[in-house]
């Protein structure tokens, strides 16, 4: 049989084709997922008849699980609440006996530098003190030396006017002793006379001499060193 070019014929027969062929596939397919459904249903009855059916929560249960969470939760919120005043408290415990401490130490280095000021407060008085002490000494000693030179000097100026004024009796009294010429009976006397009088000057300028010496080791020992 001769086929015309124009004749719908033959594409008509490959669409057929191609359909049959995807229909047949499919069935392909139908069939395997049917044959995985049936052993997925086939192992969970298995598992089924091991395991026990659980049953229902019923309201009661469910607000009793509630509850005894909800309770469990307080209590360990009221824990965290309590370690935390508790450690709260521990911290400032611990800030108080810091602040003792650190004011007991402060009053400790205040007492003790109070103390060491006070010491060299006493001992720069005492130095001044002595020094004071020393300086009246020095003074007095000073007085004393200007004291004693003048009277040293007043002594011997005393002295020398009393030797002037004996050697001007003797030699007055030696002059009227060789001008007179009256008896030798009273010429001895006057010499005798004139000889004592010299004499009696001549102890008491020893006298004053031993006075001064006297007081001028007086005034030169040292004193006693007073504490």
């Amino acid at each position: 049989m001769e086929v015309k070019a124009d004749d719908p014929a033959p594409e008509a027969n490959v669409s057929s084709t191609l359909l049959q062929r995807q229909y047949a596939k499919q069935e392909e397919t139908i069939a395997e997922l049917e044959k995985k459904i049936a052993i997925a249903a086939h192992d969970k009855k298995l598992l089924a008849g091991d395991t026990d059916p659980m049953t229902t929560m019923t309201r009661e249960e469910l607000s009793s699980t509630l509850s005894a969470i909800e309770e469990r939760m307080d209590k360990r919120v009221e824990r965290m609440e309590q370690d935390t005043v508790r450690r709260s408290d521990d911290l400032r415990r611990e800030m108080r006996l810091r602040e003792r401490s650190a004011r007991r130490e402060s009053i400790a280095t205040k007492e003790a530098l109070r103390a060491h000021i006070e010491s060299n407060d006493k001992a720069v008085a005492s130095t001044l003190a002595a020094l004071e002490r020393t300086e009246i000494e020095f003074g007095t000693v000073k007085q004393a030396n200007k004291e004693q030179r003048y009277w040293m000097a007043g002594i011997g100026v005393a002295i020398v006017l009393g030797i002037m004024g004996a050697n001007a009796t003797i030699f007055g009294g030696g002059k009227t002793f060789f001008d007179g010429g009256a008896s030798s009976v009273i010429n001895q006397q006057q010499v005798e006379k004139l000889i004592q009088e010299a004499k009696s000057q001549s102890d008491a300028n020893r006298a004053l001499l031993k006075q001064i010496q006297t007081r001028q080791e007086s005034l030169v020992a040292p004193s006693p060193a007073k504490p």
